[in-house]
């Protein structure tokens, strides 16, 4: 980045080291600040390269786990669908595993939104793009997980008994794993 600065993927895939490193740190201080920098950097990544499928790979990927106070579902859901967009416009210029991805983690992001029957024809149709049905079964095992860990720290967070501080609540979500 410091040979070019406008590199896109480059500052999409650093926006998204942050985030990671985010996810991992201690203190919950540090991990929304590092979180808040990398979003900031694969949105600044966005706006150099808006043509670029990397980073909307990158960003709607990597923002697609993000727990729903950071407020970035739309973000996911917007990059994820510009790919599937790209994907039925031009198919041959992917291989269908990035389809399956795609459509799978599309499909993922419409149910986080309540748009079930929209997310059940993406993950339909992940399956008829190609031979990789144990990568689907995978992605689709990886999906409930997830969904399993949502609705586990929905009904922590949302006990009316429990008040927590902000530093107790990001104390149980990193307690929790939620991606």
């Amino acid at each position: 980045l410091k040979l070019q600065p406008s590199n896109g993927p480059a500052l999409a895939l650093l926006g998204s080291t942050y985030t990671m490193k985010g996810r991992d740190a201690f203190w919950p201080g540090t991990q929304i600040s590092l979180v808040k920098e990398g979003n900031k950097m694969m949105d600044e990544a966005a706006r150099i390269a808006p043509e670029d499928f990397q980073v909307h790979a990158t960003r709607g990927l990597n923002n697609v786990h993000m727990p729903g106070f950071l407020k970035r579902e739309e973000i996911a859901r917007e990059d994820l669908a510009w790919m599937w967009g790209k994907i039925e416009t031009n198919p041959a210029a992917q291989p269908p595993a990035v389809k399956q991805e795609v459509a799978l983690w599309y499909g993922y992001a419409l149910k986080k939104a309540k748009k079930r029957d929209e997310a059940r024809r993406r993950e339909e149709r992940a399956k008829k793009v190609g031979p990789l049905k144990k990568r689907v079964d995978e992605l689709e095992g990886r999906i409930a997980e997830l969904e399993g860990k949502q609705a586990e720290r929905n009904a922590k967070l949302c006990d009316p008994a429990l008040t927590l501080t902000e530093k107790e609540r990001f104390a149980l979500l990193d307690a929790l794993q939620i991606e």
